[in-house]
């Protein structure tokens, strides 16, 4: 008997160890995705819910949808939340907006200003990720619960491989990624028969793939491939490159060949399906040595 109760609390004091995590829910499937891993591990993690629409089931766990991002950090302290997953799509807004809004303190107005809204995304990003260390919450990336996402295996992931044409224009997408990496442009370009189509924007991979789409129908361009590698220097527990099922419609819809991206570079939204749905499409899914 004594056994089973130590046994319990140990469960107990495992479990409320792991209550410190909070889920960062931007669009897309990963938010959920990041949710069902950790419930699947026997945690139930705060999910702060940010756009601006009804939330969607997190398998039971706790949501919640804070005014501003101080508020939310208020909320995360009053839990006990020291560890965050940033997970899904986000909409920069003004942070000098936000800071004025959520509090009377000009510093933190200031702070948030100064270190978030004025940088590029991947710069605002880092230094949001050192404001957060500074507060006492330390950033975890998805792939930390979710490994399976983030692929290690090397070459083709599905039935279809790249041609000895696609492969030159990887190469040459790869040097064009390289050469962008410190404007902050993007994650994803579109190559073919090597000449650049088009970068990734703001507006994010499906406009870029609409874009390509409009611009081989006029000028008669056949295949393609897209080409998603993070930046050089870019911390990989935040804004990987994603590929997921609606990444490779619109790739179809463009007339590429496939996609190709950096092992352990790219989360892939969710695997198994992603690849049985390029071998649909007839695409292929290229996993690139860093």
């Amino acid at each position: 008997m004594r056994g089973r109760s130590l046994s319990r609390s140990r469960a107990f004091v495992h479990s409320s160890r792991l209550s410190d995590l909070a889920i960062v829910a931007g669009e897309g499937l990963l938010p959920r995705l990041v949710a069902r891993a950790c419930v699947a591990r026997g945690m139930r993690p705060l999910v702060v819910w940010l756009p601006q629409r009804v939330a969607p089931s997190f398998y039971g766990c706790p949501v919640v949808r804070p005014k501003g991002f101080w508020s939310a950090l208020r909320l995360a302290k009053a839990r006990g939340i020291s560890r965050v997953v940033m997970a899904g799509g986000y909409k920069r807004s003004s942070g000098k907006r936000e800071g004025e809004r959520a509090t009377r303190n000009r510093l933190l107005a200031f702070l948030t200003a100064r270190l978030i809204a004025r940088h590029t995304d991947a710069r605002a990003l880092r230094r949001l990720a050192w404001l957060l260390r500074c507060c006492g919450v330390r950033i975890l990336a998805p792939q930390t619960f979710c490994p399976a996402l983030c692929p290690a295996r090397r070459g083709a992931l599905g039935e279809r491989r790249p041609s000895r044409a696609d492969k030159k224009d990887i190469a040459y997408a790869k040097r064009v990624l390289d050469r962008l990496a410190s404007l902050d442009m993007g994650q994803g370009v579109v190559v073919a028969q090597g000449l650049v189509l088009a970068l990734e924007t703001l507006e994010g991979t499906d406009a870029l793939l609409d874009s390509v789409r409009r611009l081989k129908k006029q000028r008669s361009i056949q295949g393609g491939v897209l080409v998603k590698l993070p930046k050089t220097g870019q911390r990989r527990d935040l804004d990987l490159p994603a590929i997921g099922i609606k990444t490779l419609q619109h790739a179809a819809r463009a007339g590429l060949h496939g996609v190709a991206f950096e092992a352990q570079g790219a989360l892939l939204l969710p695997p198994s399906e992603t690849i049985r749905q390029a071998d649909r499409r007839n695409l292929f899914l290229y996993s690139l040595a860093p």
